[in-house]
């Protein structure tokens, strides 16, 4: 098997979060101190995952910090870390670079964190779903979230942060379609991805008939709308309907990707994918691997061929397949007849049908 040349670490800096989203894995858990990363782990993830990339001729790496809510862990700590960061780049004469993205519920931003983001040229994403009726992305031991957190949005906009916000789109949004689109042009939010919610274990997980009409109505709206937004998933299969391939992250090159995103929780363990809330996932630890030798576990050969497979056997043949690319890893389930199928394919071969018929319509 062929190792990935570039690979990124998305960390788990704590597994705690001040919210209490219903659909939410972390937001069950009460706060334990046992899940938060420490300093020293967090740097050793960073150092291999840097060294790696930079024997391979890649001298940019990219850090998401993720959680729970990662800003829990506070500014002490991510000026540590980001002091690190900076320490590896001037032992390497300034070759090396780093790409760092933060994903939050933006509760605790103040002004401070702001000038580290500013400082840093950290990519900040928003977790928020909608106004009041829409968003699931709550604490209900807070007010005003909604009003707070657009307002910290539009400061960090203002002053040039690449800031963006990530919805969770549940059965209300398939209903209040033009409701959530507006909410988007009336806060001015200019960058937006969007992500079917998947919670089986609470029936959170949003229906498919109703999310390919929920997505199709919306491309429709972004697409002929004045507005000037960019919709991740509708941005990436433009771009492959008109020829493009570029690489952006995970979210638009579907299995082509896959095992490049190695996850770590806040123990060392690592994971193939996003999936550190499913301990039985565990394909490492990091605090005795390097990322050399992870590749070479059976646990990631087995999540990466099994990952393969089905885009072989799946895929291949697909309408639909130029433009997805097989679509994520983590929405496979095995079906009632024990095959192993992906749960939103009949959406995206609707609505990437769709954006592409309509593309070509313009390009005639």
């Amino acid at each position: 098997m062929e190792k990935p040349i570039r690979v990124s670490a998305i960390i788990k800096v704590t597994e705690n979060c001040n919210y209490d989203c219903d659909f939410c894995y972390y937001a069950k858990n009460n706060y334990d101190s046992k899940k938060n990363l420490s300093i020293n782990l967090c740097k050793e993830i960073i150092r291999k995952t840097s060294d790696y990339n930079y024997l391979n001729g890649v001298k940019n790496t990219n850090i998401i910090f993720h959680g729970g809510e990662p800003l829990l862990r506070g500014l002490n700590f991510f000026n540590k870390i980001l002091d690190y960061e900076q320490e590896l780049i001037y032992r390497s004469n300034n070759e090396r670079t780093f790409d760092n993205t933060v994903q939050t519920n933006a509760s605790l931003i103040n002004d401070e964190w702001i000038t580290l983001f500013k400082k840093y040229k950290f990519n900040v994403g928003i977790s928020l779903d909608g106004d009041k009726s829409l968003n699931y992305h709550l604490s209900k031991k807070l007010s005003n979230n909604i009003s707070n957190i657009i307002s910290t949005y539009l400061k960090m906009k203002k002053i040039g942060i690449n800031v963006g916000v990530l919805s969770v789109i549940t059965e209300s949004h398939t209903k209040n379609v033009r409701r959530f689109y507006e909410f988007i042009v009336n806060n001015e939010i200019e960058k937006i991805g969007i992500l079917p919610c998947i919670n089986d274990d609470n029936n959170y997980t949003v229906n498919v008939d109703n999310l390919s009409r929920f997505m199709i109505e919306l491309f429709d709206l972004y697409f002929y709308g004045r507005t000037k937004i960019m919709i991740r998933e509708f941005t990436n299969v433009i771009e492959r309907a008109l020829g493009y391939n570029r690489v952006r992250s995970c979210a638009n090159c579907g299995r082509l990707s896959c095992g490049t995103f190695l996850t770590y929780d806040s123990n060392g363990n690592v994971f193939f994918c996003d999936k550190a809330y499913d301990k039985t996932k565990i394909i490492a630890n990091i605090k005795n691997n390097s990322i050399e030798s992870i590749f070479k576990t059976n646990k990631y050969i087995d999540e990466k061929e099994r990952c393969m497979q089905f885009y072989k056997n799946t895929c291949i043949d697909c309408k639909v397949r130029h433009l997805c690319n097989g679509s994520c890893y983590r929405n496979d389930v095995v079906s009632k007849e024990g095959i192993i199928v992906n749960r939103f394919c009949e959406v995206y071969k609707n609505v990437y049908s769709h954006i592409e018929n309509v593309v070509n319509q313009y390009r005639r």
